[in-house]
């Protein structure tokens, strides 16, 4: 099911449904610049669908969310942050986090290095975590692929067809040696990987030590998942790692 978050812009207030889904990682236009996912958002949802009501509907609950009375069912059109197409006013002239990305040359915050400090998108990520985590993706994603597209994913392939895709079997038989041990939490649905030493090349030769840097291990595995189930969906997390201090880096990982 989806969730209901009340975004903060400086200066703006809009609504928009998150939920996970397979897709979610790939970098693509519909990440606006502050990472929220404009597929989900309700003005473009109203725009795509060209529905005057959702327009109506929108406009209203906007108008009473930012105190206002300047927002009109007309001004509900928006194709996306990054996409070409018509904007909603804010989004094009107002929006100091669209201002500052553009100013500095970058597609999304994900790619400056103050971001971390940065109030404006600060104040975003605040109320919508998953706008932070939805840069870090895109930034990760092709860096994890090109790590293991090779002879990483054909390990797991082999370990996948010797146990024919059967996901406990796979987390506690297959998955349990020397370098990395799997525990199946909830049968058929939830599991969890562990690494007994960092696996990261970068880290491994001293070019990164920050715990940011386990987002790519994390995107590896999914990346991986995609590949034995193209047609499945998974939600992986990070449970701990060990450039966060412990003795171990683990993912838990939920079939949806």
């Amino acid at each position: 099911m989806a969730a209901i978050y009340f975004i903060y812009h400086p200066g703006f207030y809009c609504m928009v449904l998150l939920a996970r889904s397979k897709n979610k990682t790939n970098m693509n236009k519909m990440i606006a610049c502050c990472g929220i996912n404009c597929k989900t958002c309700e003005a473009r949802i109203a725009t795509m669908k060209n529905d005057d009501k959702m327009r109506v509907e929108v406009a209203k609950k906007w108008c009473e969310m930012n105190h206002t009375d300047q927002i009109t069912p007309e001004s509900i059109n928006c194709t996306g942050c990054r996409v070409e197409g018509v904007k909603f006013y804010f989004c094009s002239h107002m929006c100091e986090v669209h201002k500052c990305v553009a100013a500095k040359g970058y597609e999304t915050c994900g790619e400056c290095p103050d971001k971390n400090s940065c109030k404006k998108v600060g104040a975003i990520w605040e109320n919508c975590a998953e706008a932070k985590e939805n840069l870090e993706a895109m930034c990760y994603r092709e860096e994890a692929i090109e790590c293991v597209k090779d002879h990483v994913l054909q390990i797991h392939k082999q370990i996948y067809a010797k146990y024919e895709g059967d996901f406990d079997r796979i987390y506690t038989e297959g998955y349990n040696s020397k370098s990395y041990t799997g525990r199946v939490i909830e049968p058929g649905k939830v599991y969890e990987l562990s690494y007994l030493e960092c696996s990261c090349p970068k880290v491994k030769c001293g070019l990164r030590n920050h715990p940011q840097q386990c987002e790519c291990s994390r995107q590896s595995i999914l990346y991986i998942l995609s590949q034995l189930e193209p047609d499945s969906q998974f939600d992986v997390r990070i449970e701990n790692t060990i450039l966060r201090g412990s003795d171990r880096c683990t993912f838990r990982i939920t079939i949806l």
